[in-house]
């Protein structure tokens, strides 16, 4: 089945709530004070099934007085159904319900003209309608003429409802679960439900949800749509979700329930393209204070423009930096709208252009901010440079996950996608480019000044770059995946490089490695090499390094080195004297490994940390 959400809009007193209940046969003011009043004073809802397609109905307050409830339930909709009196006309709050619907994009929908049974009803209003909402919303309305107490017109008025339904767009049920909550209350022997428009994604019952900004997270028992128990909820309907372990104080209107939990993320500041509302008595100031409605939420801010000092009415739409007193949940390209923080008057709104901006709107090129509000991914991939932007950052802002179809045409071959899992980015192809070149300089400059060992060790790679390795590590892949670059036990070397030792540092090298071979089971000292080969240190120790990475050697401990044949004597002569003992003492152990006391107490505190031994007071168990 289709679903089609319908808001109603319109002046007080014209009718807009008769007009639903003649058309649903469901009163849709709900409060005592409401029906005692016989104005709608919050939000009310019907809904009605025609050919296969359930039309929900959102009635808002007409009264200038309750225009926050007004914007906590427009959000969301597909398409309006205004009232206006065929004895008034058009009124201030028509005017005004029908800029906050310019401003949100709602362009399609129904006039009713009503009371047209009244005998000071005026024909001319017709033209009025025609004429005043052609030059808001454009072409995309009917305009007819109803009486709900003489049921004129509302059988033609079902009809283009059914039409207007058929002509709307399903919307897929893609991306992050978003459901703004509009209502809280509890039940007894249920507890907590809230009730909202679901503006993406689906959910069903059992499922996680996250309340944001600032709620908890919950599991949702129970699903309803138009009162009816379903086990999924999605897209395009007005849905009650029952949440367990949440009681009713934690709630409140404005937020929104996500699924799945941490997908999504609130923020106190977003870039958008706002424009002035046609129906504002002065201009919005740069830096004004506001009330920003977005979803079911009002929140404070701020609104500092690009360009000016006013945005004046019926000027272009302008680049804006909306700083927020309180966190709000938009995404890229959602709708709001700004109003006055005193007196309350509607004075624009527009769309979020980016909803978690990495630095001030003054500081972006207005060609990077008009490729963001296409909705284009490009100027937030490069100017992340070689860190990229991670594909969780575009859920974040837009919502969904992008496919690689979505990424080749956003992007082409501009970007490389890197890394797997969570750590899957979007690198700008130039920016990767110049990194790869960065790295293989500094391999190279190492490579000059340390001719005699293998590779810059990776670690230290990643500190001369003052990147960590996610960020370092695709472009080292890609560098040994086009043979620029060879990765080998830890460390980084080009491709083609290899050590080239001269005659004299061959020889010096052998005599290093005699020396360890002669030595056997016993280690050396860093002293004993130097006093034997008649070296300094800046001409041993490179060798010594080379038979480190080359596993000839290990370390046993500062300057205390074994050579691996010594070592594999060294074990097999412990497992002989297993045979007889199991356990050895230090001078049992100095006598075995041909050493000094000295040096025994390190080579033992080796052999424990190669598991070869395992001290037991004063004595060693040979395992």
């Amino acid at each position: 089945m289709k679903f089609v959400i319908i808001g109603t809009a319109g002046h007080i007193d014209h009718g807009k709530s008769s007009l639903v209940k003649a058309l649903t046969g469901i009163d849709p003011d709900r409060l005592p004070e409401e029906k005692e009043r016989e104005i709608t004073i919050d939000l009310g809802f019907a809904h009605m099934v025609m050919d296969g397609i359930t039309i929900g109905f959102i009635d808002v307050p007409g009264h200038v007085r309750f225009v926050r409830n007004m914007l906590a339930g427009i959000g969301g909709v597909d398409a309006f159904l205004m009232a206006v009196s065929a004895v008034e006309g058009i009124r201030e709050q028509t005017r005004e319900h029908g800029e906050i619907l310019r401003l949100l994009g709602i362009r399609t929908g129904i006039v009713a003209v009503t009371k047209v049974d009244l005998p000071d009803a005026r024909p001319e209003i017709y033209d009025s309608c025609s004429k005043y909402f052609n030059g808001l919303v454009g072409g995309d309305f009917t305009v007819i003429g109803t009486s709900v107490s003489t049921d004129s017109g509302i059988g033609r008025l079902h009809e283009e409802l059914l039409n207007l339904a058929r002509r709307l767009p399903e919307r897929a049920p893609a991306g992050v679960f978003r459901h703004n909550i509009d209502r809280v209350f509890s039940l007894r022997g249920a507890g907590t439900i809230v009730t909202g428009t679901a503006v993406s994604g689906q959910i069903r019952v059992g499922q996680d949800v996250e309340v944001l900004p600032g709620g908890p997270t919950s599991r949702v028992r129970q699903i309803q749509v138009y009162g009816g128990p379903v086990d999924e909820a999605r897209v395009g309907q007005r849905v009650a979700l029952n949440l367990h372990g949440i009681e009713r104080a934690e709630l409140r209107r404005g937020q929104v329930a996500v699924s799945p939990p941490g997908s999504l993320l609130a923020t106190r500041r977003f870039i958008a393209l706002a424009e002035e509302a046609g129906i504002a008595s002065r201009a919005l100031r740069h830096g004004e204070r506001v009330r920003v409605c977005a979803g079911s939420a009002e929140v404070l801010g701020r609104c500092y423009l690009l360009a000016g000092k006013e945005l004046e009415p019926g000027s272009p739409p302008v680049f804006s930096e909306i700083r927020l007193e309180d966190p709000l949940l938009v995404l890229q390209g959602d709708p709001f709208i700004l109003r006055s923080f005193s007196p309350v008057e509607t004075h624009g709104g527009g769309r979020v252009v980016d909803n978690l901006p990495d630095r001030p709107v003054r500081k972006h090129f207005v060609s990077d901010l008009e490729q963001l509000a296409a909705g284009e991914l490009e100027p937030l991939v490069r100017l992340r440079g070689h860190a990229g932007l991670p594909l969780e950052a575009i859920v974040q802002r837009a919502g969904r996950r992008p496919d690689e179809e979505h990424l080749r045409r956003w992007l082409g071959d501009r970007a490389v996608l890197v890394g797997e899992g969570k750590q899957q980015r979007l690198v700008w192809a130039e920016a990767l480019e110049r990194l790869e070149s960065s790295i293989v300089k500094k391999v190279e400059a190492f490579h000059a000044a340390n001719p005699l060992k293998p590779g810059l060790p990776l670690r230290e790679l990643y500190a001369q770059m003052k990147l960590d390795e996610p960020v370092t590590a695709p472009a080292i892949e890609r560098l040994v995946n086009t043979a620029r670059l060879k990765v080998s036990a830890g460390t980084v070397a080009l491709a083609g490089f290899s050590v080239q030792l001269r005659p004299e540092e061959s020889g010096l090298r052998g005599q290093i490695e005699t020396l360890f071979k002669k030595a056997g089971r016993r280690p050396l000292e860093l002293s004993e090499l130097l006093a034997t080969t008649r070296q300094p240190a800046t001409a041993v120790l490179p060798f010594v390094s080379m038979l480190l990475n080359e596993k000839r050697l290990l370390r046993v401990a500062q300057d205390i080195w074994i050579h691996a044949d010594g070592l594999l004597d060294l074990a097999q002569a412990l497992r002989a004297f297993k045979q007889r003992k199991p356990r050895i003492s230090v001078g049992e152990f100095k006598d075995l490994s041909a050493t000094t006391r000295k040096l025994a107490i390190p080579l033992l505190e080796f052999l424990d940390r190669q598991r070869l031994t395992r001290r037991d007071k004063d004595e060693r168990i040979i395992l």
